[in-house]
């Protein structure tokens, strides 16, 4: 009995994160482009106009914003350079031969309760452009819906894992 109920529980699980989707979609272009790309990508993020969950400014929710921001980045170009080997995340865009930019269109922080580390969790929404800053073409756009972070202790740390997810997820575009 003990078995049938851990093994109906793994399938629940898995069930429902393959229910729950990727959270990143190629809309446009090319959605493998990370499996031929070589060199630097400079990554941007463009705040402007986000919203906190559909209703208020951003910025009325993240007073400490301009703290994050560089979590965002850090997060998301640490996940990023371990899992993709033949593109890596550099600040200088003289380095680079690619951009991504960072569209953010709208976040939410909730507390997460499932899982092992029960706490504040953050989500991010928008649309991330990559372009070839050698020929100006863009390679493609990604939409990205509710990519979700997961559980941090501290409400930081889980604005930095919510990117650090999205770092993983647009490596698997590939």
């Amino acid at each position: 009995m003990k078995k049938y109920l851990i093994t109906m529980l793994f399938v629940l699980v898995g069930s429902m994160s393959a229910m729950a989707g990727s959270g990143v979609k190629v809309t446009k272009g090319d959605s493998k482009f990370l499996k031929t790309a070589e060199g630097n990508a400079v990554l941007v993020f463009d705040w402007e106009g986000a919203t906190y969950d559909n209703k208020m400014p951003l910025i009325e929710q993240f007073t400490d914003l301009e703290l994050l921001k560089p979590k965002a980045w850090n997060g998301f170009r640490e996940v990023f350079n371990k899992k993709c080997k033949n593109v890596q995340v550099v600040r200088d865009e003289a380095d680079a031969r690619y951009k991504f930019a960072m569209k953010v269109v709208n976040m939410d922080r909730y507390i997460k309760v499932t899982g092992l580390i029960p706490g504040p969790a953050t989500k991010v929404w928008g649309v991330m452009t990559v372009t070839d800053l050698t020929t100006g073409d863009i390679i493609a756009v990604v939409e990205v819906t509710k990519v979700d972070g997961g559980a941090n202790p501290s409400p930081d740390g889980s604005f930095s894992d919510c990117f650090e997810e999205l770092a993983k997820k647009v490596v698997k575009l590939k």
